[in-house]
């Protein structure tokens, strides 16, 4: 199985979050995790072979299923199975049906000088010349707990021979006259006592869940409303425009060559009247000359909103608008897929979006949807479901701040900033999305805007040693290390076990002209992370081209020679520290060969200043100098 990389910084770490990035790319786009295998079950037949009963089991489900947890759920004497799916439904109950004149044995266990739930316990049955083992564990599948009743099928077997309990810990406990198809307690060391079920009145009616079959059409309720960013669009006069809050407003995406948009459109305006009378107003922006696909402008837009006559507003959408509402429908369907046309979004009187149309909406189900707008958040979720249930958790909308991370993840910075501002001033804390929006600044080269953002997060969290190192990393990079070294000392004394930090501290002390205090660092950095190679580079570098007693004492050579085995000889500037390495130990053979290796290596990969920087080495070396 393959592991996650121990160090943060290198190349390894930077292949592995590259793949989780595109596994989430291609969960979002509707893939699955198991390629829509359906759910598999095998039968113990009692020999070498399992049979395959999948598709006679009922649980041949082609849901994206994670795990599965065993129980006897309505002590009937045989086991159900919960079912968690990482798509709807995220949980199913299977309850077992089958009706057979076979026998059981449930025991539980109470552990007294071991554990308390008794993990690890196990139990022979032992029943004529056959032995039943079952163990108590504190986990099974993934991120699943199964029932700790250890249940055990007799078959037709009505006596029980005897059975062993060996504890945590090698003692063992002789039980006999073990009663059947019953439930049993034993706490160790003591006699078994029968335990009797509760009762339940509440009988539970099978619920078959049909396939809803795949559409772009779809009238999605939200189950929280949804601030939008200030709507701006031109008219069709090329007018500026802004939608202000104040009333219902249903905004329509449609384009000229698309048939249903047409008649869609032709249905609002029969009904005007009727949407004036329920305080609905409608906004219609055309999207022609966006999807790359169609050859229509804003022209084609003009004309047919001439031939039809219509009487409410309209105008055009740019790329920006509907980038901004793809983002928000995907963010909160979680799946990255084109806004169909038409689409439309209903917007309360706050400006909050409320629901989405894909595909052609009527207007009676829009009047019927406008008494909704009012319903407060528990009506809403049920609304919002897609089948009947009972929600155990209440809801914790998080969706602002999501909203930020998707627009810094899609380049729209100024938008994060606006999704930024809305998620505090509803009390979402955004000390992460601070410093992911703050460093993604900076990397565009908007270095003041992206300090500004840094500073806010160590603020926020003035002992926060992520924020703190941000800052300080930040500060160094775009050339102000004296700044960055206050920061930076402050997250080494807040966490002075932690690599990463002290490596960020060396890398500001460099910048600043300081390589033996750096030195000092990176040498705390790497035994704290002996796995990293790049710190183990700086340092190697410093010791291998200064001459200082203050300098921590380490076998240069040794060190520059284990990076140079670990990058197989290929790495060219790990082959020019070596080199160094080697001229400092008075080795000046080695030193040219191994300069002269890095030389050719770096004019393969085109790297012609390191080449350059190599050859000014290769002639001192030559000459018996460093």
């Amino acid at each position: 199985m393959s592991r996650s990389p121990t160090d943060a910084k290198g190349r390894g770490a930077n292949q592995y979050l590259k793949a989780w990035s595109t596994l989430t790319d291609m969960l979002r786009a509707g893939k699955s995790f198991s390629g829509r295998e359906r759910n598999c079950v095998y039968l113990n037949t009692g020999g070498p072979r399992f049979a395959n009963i999948s598709a006679t089991s009922g649980l041949d489900f082609a849901d994206d299923a994670r795990s599965a947890a065993a129980i006897d759920w309505d002590f009937d004497g045989d086991l159900d199975l919960w079912i968690r799916n990482r798509t709807t439904p995220r949980v199913r109950y299977m309850r077992n049906d089958q009706r057979t004149d076979h026998h059981f044995l449930a025991i539980r266990l109470a552990g007294a000088t071991c554990n308390r739930d008794a993990v690890g316990a196990r139990v022979e049955l032992h029943i004529g010349d056959r032995i039943q083992i079952a163990t108590v564990r504190a986990g099974n599948s993934f991120l699943t707990q199964s029932v700790k009743w250890l249940h055990f099928g007799l078959g037709d077997k009505t006596r029980i021979d005897r059975a062993v309990i060996r504890w945590p810990g090698g003692e063992a406990q002789a039980l006999d006259d073990l009663p059947i198809d019953q439930y049993v307690t034993v706490t160790q060391g003591e006699a078994p006592k029968r335990w009797s079920p509760p009762r339940s009145d509440s009988a539970l009616t099978p619920g078959p869940l049909a396939a809803t079959p795949p559409t772009d059409k779809a009238r999605i309720i939200l189950p929280a409303t949804v601030p939008l960013l200030p709507l701006a669009y031109n008219d069709l006069t090329g007018k500026s425009q802004t939608h202000r809050a104040g009333k219902a407003t249903l905004i329509n995406l449609w384009a000229s060559w698309c048939a249903p948009c047409v008649e869609e459109l032709t249905q609002f305006n029969q009904q005007a009247e009727a949407l004036k009378l329920s305080r609905l107003a409608v906004i219609a922006l055309s999207v022609d000359g966006l999807d790359g696909t169609h050859t229509t402008s804003a022209a084609d837009a003009r004309e047919l909103v001439q031939q039809l006559g219509l009487t409410f507003p309209t105008g055009m959408a740019d790329a920006a608008l509907l980038d901004r509402f793809n983002l928000v429908h995907n963010t909160l369907l979680e799946l990255d897929r084109p806004l169909p046309v038409p689409t439309s979004l209903l917007l309360d009187a706050n400006g909050r979006l409320s629901m989405i149309y894909r595909g052609p909406v009527q207007v009676k189900q829009l009047l019927a949807d406008i008494e909704l707008l009012a319903s407060d958040e528990p009506d809403r979720r049920k609304l919002a479901a897609r089948f009947p249930g009972r929600w155990y958790s209440r809801q914790r909308s998080r969706l602002p701040m999501e909203l930020v991370d998707r627009c810094i993840e899609g380049g729209q910075l100024d938008d994060a900033g606006r999704y930024l501002r809305v998620a505090e001033q509803q009390g979402q804390t955004g000390g992460a999305a601070l410093i992911n929006l703050g460093n993604a600044l900076i990397t565009t080269g908007r270095s003041d805007e992206g300090i500004a953002y840094l500073r806010r997060a160590v603020q926020q969290g003035s002992d926060d040693v992520i924020a703190l190192t941000n800052l300080g990393v930040a500060l160094t990079m775009i050339g102000r290390p004296a700044d960055a070294l206050p920061h930076l000392r402050a997250a080494v004394e807040r966490a002075p076990d932690n690599g990463h930090v002290h490596d960020s501290l060396a890398d500001a002390l460099i910048a600043a002209n300081q390589p033996v205090q750096a030195a000092r660092h990176y040498d705390q950095a790497l035994q704290l992370e002996p796995a990293s190679m790049g710190t183990a580079l700086k340092l190697a570098q410093i010791l291998a081209t200064r001459d200082d007693p203050d300098l921590p004492r380490i076998n240069v050579v040794n060190l520059a020679e284990q990076l140079a085995k670990a990058t197989r000889h290929r790495e060219p500037v790990v082959l020019e520290v070596l080199a160094a390495a080697y001229a400092k130990a008075g080795r000046f053979a080695d030193a040219v060969a191994m300069a002269e290796r890095a030389g050719t290596l770096a004019r393969e990969a085109e790297r012609d200043d390191l080449a350059g920087h190599v050859d000014a080495a290769l002639l001192r070396y030559r000459n018996g100098q460093r």
